[in-house]
Protein backbone atom coordinates (compact mmCIF):
# COMPACT_ATOMS: atom_id res chain seq x y z
CA UNK A 1 0.00 0.00 0.00
CA UNK A 2 1.19 3.45 -0.92
CA UNK A 3 1.81 5.51 1.83
CA UNK A 4 -0.49 8.58 0.75
CA UNK A 5 -3.07 5.31 0.32
CA UNK A 6 -2.43 4.59 3.70
CA UNK A 7 -2.88 7.88 5.29
CA UNK A 8 -5.63 8.71 3.28
CA UNK A 9 -7.29 5.16 4.05
CA UNK A 10 -6.22 6.05 7.89
CA UNK A 11 -8.12 9.12 7.79
CA UNK A 12 -11.30 8.07 6.33
CA UNK A 13 -11.16 4.68 8.60
CA UNK A 14 -10.76 7.47 11.42
CA UNK A 15 -13.33 9.86 10.70
CA UNK A 16 -15.77 6.65 9.70
CA UNK A 17 -14.93 4.51 13.14
CA UNK A 18 -13.43 6.80 15.79
CA UNK A 19 -17.35 7.13 17.45
CA UNK A 20 -18.07 3.40 16.96
CA UNK A 21 -14.92 2.70 18.92
CA UNK A 22 -15.38 4.96 21.53
CA UNK A 23 -18.91 3.56 22.13
CA UNK A 24 -17.68 0.13 22.30
CA UNK A 25 -14.58 1.11 24.53
CA UNK A 26 -17.64 2.67 26.81
CA UNK A 27 -19.68 -0.89 27.17
CA UNK A 28 -16.05 -2.60 28.47
CA UNK A 29 -14.92 0.59 30.85
CA UNK A 30 -15.53 0.97 33.99
CA UNK A 31 -14.35 4.64 34.07
CA UNK A 32 -13.04 7.03 31.68
CA UNK A 33 -9.54 6.17 32.11
CA UNK A 34 -10.04 2.43 31.42
CA UNK A 35 -12.18 3.72 28.27
CA UNK A 36 -9.33 5.80 26.70
CA UNK A 37 -7.27 3.37 27.31
CA UNK A 38 -9.13 0.71 25.61
CA UNK A 39 -9.47 3.40 22.26
CA UNK A 40 -5.78 3.70 22.59
CA UNK A 41 -4.97 -0.10 22.73
CA UNK A 42 -7.55 -0.37 20.22
CA UNK A 43 -6.49 2.14 17.49
CA UNK A 44 -2.75 0.61 17.94
CA UNK A 45 -3.65 -2.56 16.86
CA UNK A 46 -5.70 -1.59 14.19
CA UNK A 47 -3.23 0.27 12.77
CA UNK A 48 -0.92 -2.70 12.79
CA UNK A 49 -3.45 -4.57 11.25
CA UNK A 50 -4.36 -1.45 8.55
CA UNK A 51 -3.56 -4.29 5.57
CA UNK A 52 -6.02 -6.66 7.04
CA UNK A 53 -8.70 -3.57 7.40
CA UNK A 54 -8.41 -2.55 3.68
CA UNK A 55 -9.08 -6.08 2.76
CA UNK A 56 -12.08 -6.57 4.79
CA UNK A 57 -16.08 -5.93 3.29
CA UNK A 58 -18.10 -3.29 5.24
CA UNK A 59 -20.02 -6.22 6.88
CA UNK A 60 -16.62 -8.20 8.41
CA UNK A 61 -14.99 -4.55 9.29
CA UNK A 62 -17.83 -3.62 12.07
CA UNK A 63 -17.12 -7.08 13.55
CA UNK A 64 -13.40 -7.14 13.67
CA UNK A 65 -13.13 -3.92 15.50
CA UNK A 66 -15.91 -4.88 18.08
CA UNK A 67 -13.48 -7.87 18.69
CA UNK A 68 -10.32 -5.89 19.33
CA UNK A 69 -11.68 -3.55 20.86
CA UNK A 70 -13.35 -6.66 23.63
CA UNK A 71 -9.79 -7.94 23.43
CA UNK A 72 -7.99 -4.23 24.45
CA UNK A 73 -10.60 -4.07 26.94
CA UNK A 74 -9.81 -7.62 28.57
CA UNK A 75 -5.89 -7.72 28.07
CA UNK A 76 -6.61 -4.29 30.22
CA UNK A 77 -8.71 -5.59 32.85
CA UNK A 78 -5.84 -8.48 33.13
CA UNK A 79 -2.96 -5.95 33.47
CA UNK A 80 -4.85 -3.78 35.84
CA UNK A 81 -5.75 -6.68 38.35
CA UNK A 82 -1.76 -8.13 38.07
CA UNK A 83 -1.07 -4.49 39.21
CA UNK A 84 -3.50 -4.81 42.12
CA UNK A 85 -2.14 -7.82 43.16
CA UNK A 86 1.67 -6.78 42.95
CA UNK A 87 0.97 -3.03 44.52
CA UNK A 88 0.99 -2.04 48.08
CA UNK A 89 -2.42 0.38 48.09
CA UNK A 90 -1.24 3.02 50.20
CA UNK A 91 -4.19 5.13 49.80
CA UNK A 92 -6.64 2.82 50.39
CA UNK A 93 -4.51 2.74 53.89
CA UNK A 94 -5.85 5.57 55.53
CA UNK A 95 -9.25 5.31 53.81
CA UNK A 96 -12.45 3.87 54.76
CA UNK A 97 -12.77 0.28 52.92
CA UNK A 98 -15.46 0.44 50.29
CA UNK A 99 -17.18 -2.24 48.39
CA UNK A 100 -15.74 -2.39 45.02
CA UNK A 101 -15.91 -5.42 42.32
CA UNK A 102 -13.48 -7.62 43.26
CA UNK A 103 -10.80 -8.96 40.61
CA UNK A 104 -12.52 -12.30 40.34
CA UNK A 105 -15.95 -10.31 39.25
CA UNK A 106 -14.38 -8.46 36.77
CA UNK A 107 -12.80 -11.51 35.23
CA UNK A 108 -16.14 -13.67 35.21
CA UNK A 109 -17.76 -10.07 34.07
CA UNK A 110 -15.25 -10.13 31.41
CA UNK A 111 -15.54 -14.09 30.45
CA UNK A 112 -19.62 -13.36 30.21
CA UNK A 113 -18.62 -11.04 27.90
CA UNK A 114 -16.08 -13.01 25.81
CA UNK A 115 -19.17 -15.81 25.72
CA UNK A 116 -21.68 -13.51 24.86
CA UNK A 117 -19.16 -12.51 21.96
CA UNK A 118 -18.47 -15.97 20.57
CA UNK A 119 -22.38 -16.82 20.76
CA UNK A 120 -22.93 -13.66 17.99
CA UNK A 121 -19.85 -14.91 15.68
CA UNK A 122 -21.78 -18.18 15.43
CA UNK A 123 -24.67 -16.86 14.81
CA UNK A 124 -26.03 -17.25 11.14
CA UNK A 125 -24.25 -14.58 8.82
CA UNK A 126 -27.36 -12.67 7.93
CA UNK A 127 -28.45 -12.45 11.20
CA UNK A 128 -25.55 -11.79 12.95
CA UNK A 129 -24.93 -8.60 10.54
CA UNK A 130 -28.28 -7.33 11.27
CA UNK A 131 -28.60 -8.03 14.78
CA UNK A 132 -25.20 -5.94 15.38
CA UNK A 133 -26.33 -3.42 13.13
CA UNK A 134 -29.52 -3.21 15.38
CA UNK A 135 -27.19 -2.77 18.43
CA UNK A 136 -24.44 -0.72 17.10
CA UNK A 137 -26.41 1.62 15.01
CA UNK A 138 -29.10 4.23 15.96
CA UNK A 139 -31.19 2.78 12.88
CA UNK A 140 -34.83 1.77 13.37
CA UNK A 141 -35.88 -1.55 11.84
CA UNK A 142 -37.00 0.35 8.88
CA UNK A 143 -33.52 1.56 8.11
CA UNK A 144 -31.64 -1.52 9.14
CA UNK A 145 -34.47 -3.17 6.59
CA UNK A 146 -33.57 -0.31 3.68
CA UNK A 147 -29.48 -0.89 4.56
CA UNK A 148 -29.86 -4.63 3.69
CA UNK A 149 -32.24 -4.63 1.10
CA UNK A 150 -34.58 -6.69 3.27
CA UNK A 151 -38.49 -6.00 4.74
CA UNK A 152 -38.93 -4.75 8.12
CA UNK A 153 -40.54 -8.17 9.36
CA UNK A 154 -37.31 -10.00 8.48
CA UNK A 155 -35.48 -7.33 10.16
CA UNK A 156 -37.62 -8.39 13.34
CA UNK A 157 -37.33 -11.99 12.68
CA UNK A 158 -33.86 -11.73 13.02
CA UNK A 159 -33.43 -9.95 15.25
CA UNK A 160 -35.63 -12.13 17.77
CA UNK A 161 -33.98 -15.29 16.35
CA UNK A 162 -30.50 -14.20 17.41
CA UNK A 163 -31.99 -13.13 20.50
CA UNK A 164 -32.97 -16.29 21.43
CA UNK A 165 -30.20 -18.52 19.75
CA UNK A 166 -27.83 -16.35 22.37
CA UNK A 167 -29.87 -16.73 25.47
CA UNK A 168 -30.15 -20.69 24.49
CA UNK A 169 -26.39 -20.09 24.28
CA UNK A 170 -25.87 -18.32 27.52
CA UNK A 171 -27.47 -20.75 29.26
CA UNK A 172 -25.91 -23.92 27.89
CA UNK A 173 -22.86 -21.92 28.67
CA UNK A 174 -23.59 -20.83 32.53
CA UNK A 175 -24.98 -24.53 32.95
CA UNK A 176 -21.91 -26.11 31.60
CA UNK A 177 -23.31 -28.06 28.64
Amino acid sequence: MAENDGKAFLSGFFEDYHLFIRKMARRYADDPDMEEEVCQDTWLHLLEAQDTLSELDRYALPQYIVKTVRNCAYRFLLEKREEREHSVPWNDLTEKERPQESAEETVLRTEDIACLMDAIDKLPEKERRVFLTKLDSDLDHSGIASAFGISVASVYTYVSRARERLKKALYREEDGY
